[in-house]
């Protein structure tokens, strides 16, 4: 029996979770080399001179390998190190005796580098468990950025983010290291702030989510509206200034392709005398309802709505049309286990909202239109905006980006940049069946979508859409749907009640504890400390929080405390990676981390309270309308 060499088991384990980088190594023809390689009796000793220019990996491997070792001591703690260039991949091994590093990121521009050292070093165990990440930059993009760094075990250690370079010789790599490194930094700006940073905005969107329990079940279900196949073509229609010059081709072609309009289009569109088949309404604010009350209940009539359940109740009232109310995919809506009403609204915004739908929807390509996400002469909205053609005002903060047609930078706000992530990384997702057009023609550029003329774009339409058809559900199905929320929204009450108390009592001991330093300070007694003690209540500390990995914890309560956990924790983080070499700095860590945790205790029991208050109250709301539902004929 053949064994296995040591490149096809590495092959083998990044089969898993790199296709691509693993057909490339497959396939690799070893004969074209530009390398030669190196080894002494030390099977350490490895080294790579390129031909072309003789350019050595290392000066001296064992040396330098050494150095840079003793020099990462400093980063014994942390969780998580990126590195560009993979070398020799002695170090790496190497870095496998810091027992609290559970995963290292390596980005590698040259394959020929990650095909020899492959070779050589048996890595499969550490890709298989990932701790070990190989990335050929080749391949990275925004989507893999995000992957990486919002994985929920690493994701509080993003304000220890730093891309280290392996050695000098990837120097000459440099366009490549700045593509990576701003890459993983727009990423981490997205997660910090697609998180938000107020606990409130996160607690009303629940509440609205459960409130509108009754409504949504008793409307068209979300999964039925998926089987439905209008078009080849879908037309994403936004409120950016280009759309007032797109009206009147979009009213020519209006019977060949499926219109999907966000809800502040509508009323612009009904002006236009251009009916869409789909609005798409995801804001929680009250001042979304405006966009309906501008719009003729005729005109509304048969035009169907893709809702986020967590729209404003008098944002559902003022709609006039036929509903249908889908849940965003977070954690508290998936808890629900009611899926035929799910999930839409991964993005921040309705046209992203309605960028999905499409996609769903099985459309062979999406067209975006008045899509901007940027600044036009002075204006931020199309002409006719209910809230106003300047309803974003330019900042000097103001990033620039690339336009359209990417000859020029042009001025866009931090949220449309948010949106615009969103996109790129919903059309990376899309693209092996759906191709996207940005027929804009202006504004920002938004890469993976093709950029051409909405005319030309539309050229070829021959076939008119079919007509949207949904059924409502059965009394009987309905009423099986009140029975099943209300039961999952009592487990969660009584779960949650258990877990808020656990909080609750470790932070009055963490209380305890604070009162005793701040009286053993105050007297010049700080010998007396019993570090024994403050040693166990760390160990409780550290116990509890492995609650965060629990599912179900996970499921009901994740979203409210996200805002709070992501600021506070990415502070905690660089407590905990702080590097303790003697007894005093051990001392002061452990002092640091329960002092840091005793308002933290009391915000994430706080936080629990405030979401079971709303749940308890969503039970009444639920338990009324079932009540009435079943006595109704």
């Amino acid at each position: 029996m053949q064994l296995q060499s040591i490149l096809e088991k590495n092959i083998q384990a990044l089969r898993k979770y790199d296709t691509f980088l693993a057909a490339e190594l497959e396939n690799f023809n070893s004969t074209s080399l530009h390398y030669e390689i190196y080894q002494s009796d030390d099977p350490a000793n490895i080294n790579y001179i390129d031909k072309r220019n003789y350019k050595p990996l290392y000066n001296k491997p064992i040396e330098e390998i050494s150095t840079k070792m003793q020099e990462f001591q400093k980063y014994i703690n942390h969780p998580i190190l990126f590195f560009f260039g993979l070398g020799n991949g002695v170090f790496y091994k190497l870095l496998e005796s810091f027992e609290k590093l559970e995963r290292i990121v390596i980005y590698e521009p040259d394959i020929q580098i990650i095909y020899m050292t492959l070779s050589f070093l048996d890595f499969s165990k550490e890709i298989e468990e990932k701790k070990l990440v190989l990335i050929y930059t080749q391949n990275y993009n925004f989507i893999d950025a995000m992957n990486i760094l919002q994985d929920w075990q690493f994701r509080f250690y993003l304000k220890t983010y730093d891309l280290f370079v392996h050695t000098p010789f990837y120097n000459q790599f440099s366009s490549e290291l700045f593509k990576i490194n701003d890459l993983n930094i727009r990423a981490i700006k997205q997660i910090v702030i697609s998180h938000g940073n107020d606990a409130n905005d996160s607690l009303i969107g629940i509440k609205h989510s459960f409130y509108n329990i009754p409504e949504m079940i008793q409307n068209y279900r979300y999964a039925e509206l998926k089987e439905q196949r209008l078009s080849d073509t879908a037309v994403v229609v936004s409120t950016g200034p280009s759309l007032t010059k797109q009206l009147p081709h979009l009213k020519k072609i209006s019977k060949y392709v499926t219109i999907i309009s966000v809800d502040a289009s509508l009323p612009i569109l009904e002006k236009a005398g251009i009916k869409p088949d789909i609005v798409c309404v995801l804001e929680r604010v009250e001042l979304t309802s405006e966009f309906f009350l501008n719009t003729s209940e005729t005109f509304m009539k048969d035009i169907h709505f893709v809702i986020a359940s967590l729209v404003h109740e008098k944002t559902l009232q003022a709609i006039k049309g036929k509903k249908i109310i889908t849940m965003r995919p977070f954690p508290y809506n998936r808890y629900l286990e009611l899926p035929e009403f799910g999930f839409a609204g991964v993005g921040m915004s309705a046209a992203n909202l309605a960028f999905e739908v499409a996609y769903h929807m099985g459309h062979k390509q999406t067209i975006l239109i008045g899509q901007d996400l940027a600044y036009g002469k002075g204006v931020s909205h199309a002409s006719g905006h209910v809230l106003g053609e300047d309803e974003v005002k330019q900042k000097e903060t103001d990033d620039y980006i690339t336009a359209y047609g990417g000859n020029r930078q042009i001025r866009s706000s931090r949220w449309w940049i948010i949106f615009k992530n969103t996109f790129e990384g919903d059309i990376a997702t899309a693209k092996n069946s759906m191709t996207t057009i940005n027929a804009t023609e202006g504004g920002a550029r938004i890469e993976g979508a093709l950029e051409i003329p909405f005319v030309e774009a539309t050229k070829n339409l021959k076939q008119k859409k079919s007509a949207i058809s949904l059924t409502y559900p059965k009394k009987e199905e309905v009423m099986s749907y009140y029975s099943h929320a209300i039961q999952k929204l009592q487990d969660a009450v009584s779960f949650g009640e258990t877990k808020k108390k656990e909080f609750e009592d470790l932070f009055l001991k963490v209380a305890e504890v604070w009162d005793q330093l701040v009286f053993l300070n105050k007297t010049n007694q700080l010998h007396n400390i019993n570090f024994d003690k403050l040693l166990k209540i760390s160990d409780e500390i550290d116990e509890l929080k492995e609650i965060f990995n629990d599912q179900k914890f996970q499921s009901i309560f994740f979203d409210i405390l996200q805002p709070f956990l992501i600021s506070y924790e990415l502070e905690l983080a660089q407590v905990q990676v702080r590097p303790t070499n003697t007894q005093i700095e051990k001392q002061a860590k452990i002092i640091d981390w329960i002092m840091k945790h005793k308002e933290w205790l009391f915000s994430v029991a706080g936080t629990i309270d405030s979401e079971l208050y709303v749940i308890k109250d969503a039970i009444k709301h639920l338990e009324k309308k079932f009540q009435n539902t079943k006595t109704s004929s």
